[in-house]
């Protein structure tokens, strides 16, 4: 890529992380979109990630200053299941074919939609008790074999993580969405180590893409919390929403061409 190309790409990052601070799926369109001006796919996915280390480091910090983030005794077990799920992802990258992981997604994100529209009231109050020990078990279950999702493509998965966090501990979306980009610390460090070991992070474009990143997610983090949770359940529904026909779109395409 040239600079006028590294620079539109910053540019457009900048904008989609003014929103994916808080609602997720980045890599939707920044993936495909590399992939598009010539990246190599592993590249454009693990450069991506990197850069999305950067967009978490400053959404989280901008969170904590306005959204109480989750006590050190939910976060080591929440996390441990995001890294190991992560390292996973980040090694199948060039491993396996993402034909099935897709469908399975897709059919997740409309399954927990469904379930976000029948539990009218989930996500917009603030929640101010801790999580119970049960409540963690469940949401640990849940975010292994979501974080290996994440780690191996990461489209949607920050989406899909805060609506776990949603169902499961009972938070808020913007309790979740603070809750997530701290977990996707994790995530991204994890992979990206994994990623940086195999030599496939193009480290230039990811400072270029990390900074706007940065920059926008501090402006989304703060846009965040001035609307409010019925404002960000409305955007987390319209996301996991064209999540999961956009996926379920190209494996129907993808198989009608096969």
């Amino acid at each position: 890529m040239d600079l006028i190309q590294t620079a539109l790409v910053a540019a457009l990052g900048f904008l989609i992380s003014i929103i994916s601070a808080s609602v997720g799926g980045t890599a939707l369109i920044m993936v495909p979109l590399l992939v598009t001006l010539g990246v190599e796919p592993r590249v454009a996915i693990a450069t991506n990630k990197f850069a999305i280390l950067f967009l978490s480091l400053a959404a989280t910090l901008s969170f904590s200053r306005r959204v109480a983030l989750p006590p050190v005794r939910v976060v080591v077990p929440l996390a441990l299941p995001v890294i190991a799920g992560s390292v996973a992802g980040a090694m199948l990258v060039v491993r396996a074919p993402a034909s099935l992981t897709r469908l399975i997604v897709g059919a997740a994100a409309i399954v927990v939609a469904a379930v976000i529209f029948a539990k009218r009231d989930a996500g917009r109050e603030e929640r101010v008790a801790g999580a119970s020990g049960r409540e963690v078990a469940v949401a640990v279950a849940v975010l292994l074999p979501l974080s290996v999702y994440g780690g191996f493509f990461t489209g949607g998965y920050a989406t899909l993580l805060t609506y776990t966090l949603v169902l499961t501990l009972g938070y808020s979306f913007l309790q979740g969405a603070a809750a997530t980009r701290l977990l996707s610390i994790f995530g991204a460090a994890a992979a990206s180590i994994v990623f940086a070991n195999e030599g496939v992070i193009d480290y230039t474009l990811s400072i270029f893409l990390g900074a706007a990143y940065s920059a926008g997610a501090v402006i989304g983090a703060r846009l965040a919390v001035r609307k409010g949770n019925r404002w960000l359940k409305t955007l987390f529904l319209i996301a996991v929403m064209l999540l999961a026909l956009r996926i379920l779109l190209l494996e129907i395409i993808g198989r009608l061409a096969g």
